[in-house]
């Protein structure tokens, strides 16, 4: 996750949201096989710090529930 010279890159999707709302700035995003790969912008060094405010925050309660829905919806047709 941490990087160089201001970068941050992550391959959590979620996280990359979170810290995209948050002020981050996409420089790439790809896709390789299943796996997102992101790489931000983070002169301040706040990636660590938005991080762990993700992890207590609702916005990853939201992404939970999100990917709890979708198992859910996976299991014999959601019945």
């Amino acid at each position: 996750m941490a990087g160089e010279n201001g970068l941050r890159e992550t391959r959590d999707l979620a996280l990359a949201a979170y810290w995209k709302m948050r002020g981050l700035v996409i420089l790439r995003a790809s896709r390789r096989g299943k796996e997102f790969e992101f790489l931000f912008r983070d002169e301040k060094g706040l990636g660590d710090r938005l991080a762990v405010e993700f992890a207590n925050s609702e916005a990853q309660r939201f992404d939970s529930e999100v990917r709890a829905l979708k198992k859910l919806c996976q299991l014999d047709g959601g019945r």
